[in-house]
């Protein structure tokens, strides 16, 4: 905790310890371990190692915390976004024991010790498993050597200068020739940590030998989150602790109060969901009912409409066989009255005929009546003639008789 509040007084980390005390109230959410922040978690065994450990572990993961189980991870990302927080979330779901109990090296240390190498990064922390293994996965502290001054010292001044130039004699031992000696007898190692620095090598893929070593050496500093506690300002941490732990008897009364005035809401609203259970099965049933009776409405409508259907269908019936009485009687009618069109027809032309055979009666009788007056006009003529003869001989006879 005292990190923790050491932390809080950098603006950079202000809020680290209200994000840590949160998510402790949130453990009942997760199913297997969380820890962090990763300061906080990890111990190292002293002052130089806490200065290799500070400079190789990035700021980001320094307060970063680490989930056992991958649901964990999702957990706590969802609060970190619900809570706008800024921190990194490592998943060790799928770290292999194993490996970390035993990690695969990248050189021999009984060789590096000759170079005055004391051991890996890995070996000066005390953590969780679960933390180291994560460390393991994403810093490869397990492939980070450190020398110390023992180690240093234990080398003789011949051997380091062997070491360091191939042969002459010299001084200060040259690390970054050390580490690619070492890299090159072992294929290991590329980082070394000193006591005042940080040594790197590189080698180039496509140049070999010393040509193409290239080495780099970093100031080491003070560390800041993994050295010891600064007990300068423990009577300030007292007071704030006094302060604090004033405002939590504070805060114990209120929530004393708080939780009885929550015990008698949580009896209203039990009550209140007894009453809205009760409601709800009213309601129910109500319906089930207004169903029953919308049905049995529907059923003596339906059977209202089939009962008038019925009548309307025996009126209909009764209507159609009046018309087919009607439609019977009028095709008697037509019957008798086609045959007294027959009949009429008939006599029609029977008058017709009859009518054309006298006319043709007369015209024949017109006939012989014009050939009678004619012949008669004939005879009148000879009589005619015949007599005026015959008077004219009477008359002669006369007047000679005279």
């Amino acid at each position: 905790m005292q990190r923790l509040r050491q932390a809080a007084r950098d603006e950079k980390t202000k809020d680290v310890l209200s994000i840590y005390t949160k998510i402790q109230e949130q453990r009942p959410k997760f199913r297997g371990g969380v820890w962090g922040p990763l300061f906080v978690e990890v111990t190292v065994t002293d002052a130089l190692a806490a200065k290799y450990i500070d400079r190789h572990i990035p700021f980001a993961h320094k307060f970063a915390y680490v989930c056992e189980k991958e649901e964990d991870s999702h957990t706590l990302l969802q609060l970190r976004q619900q809570n706008n927080w800024k921190f990194t979330i490592l998943d060790a779901s799928r770290n292999n024991p194993e490996e970390i109990k035993n990690p695969k090296r990248q050189a021999d240390m009984n060789v590096l010790r000759k170079h005055g190498v004391a051991g890996w990064l890995d070996e000066v922390i005390q953590c969780p498993e679960v933390v180291r293994g994560a460390l393991m996965q994403t810093t490869k502290l397990h492939l980070i050597a450190y020398a110390t001054p023992e180690s240093i010292a234990a080398i003789s001044s011949s051997a380091a200068g062997a070491a360091a130039s191939g042969g002459s004699g010299g001084g200060a031992v040259d690390w970054s020739h050390a580490l690619a000696r070492s890299a090159t007898d072992t294929g290991g190692v590329r980082t070394l940590y000193t006591p005042d620095n940080l040594h790197s090598v590189r080698f180039s893929k496509y140049v070999g030998g010393d040509a193409g070593r290239s080495g780099s050496v970093q100031k080491l500093t003070a560390p800041r989150h993994f050295g010891p506690i600064d007990l300068s300002q423990r009577d300030s941490w007292d007071a704030d602790l006094k302060e604090a732990q004033g405002k939590r008897a504070e805060l114990a009364v209120v929530l004393a109060d708080f939780d009885k005035k929550l015990t008698q809401q949580s009896t209203k609203l039990n009550q209140l969901i007894n009453d809205r259970s009760a409601l709800v099965s009213r309601k129910t049933e109500r319906s089930r009912l207004q169903g029953r009776i919308n049905t049995t409405r529907e059923n003596i409508a339906h059977d209202r409409r089939a009962a008038q259907e019925q009548v309307d269908e025996t009126a209909v019936f009764n209507e159609i066989k009046k018309l087919n009485l009607i439609r019977f009687e009028n095709a008697r009618d037509f019957v008798t009255v086609i045959e007294n069109w027959k009949q009429c027809i008939i006599r029609r032309d029977a008058e017709v005929l009859q009518a054309t055979e006298t006319k043709a009666a007369r015209e024949r009788s017109e006939i012989e009546l014009k050939s009678i007056d004619k012949a008669l006009a004939s005879r009148d003529a000879e009589v005619k003639e015949g007599m005026s003869v015959r008077h004219m001989q009477h008359v002669i006879t006369v007047l000679n008789t005279r």
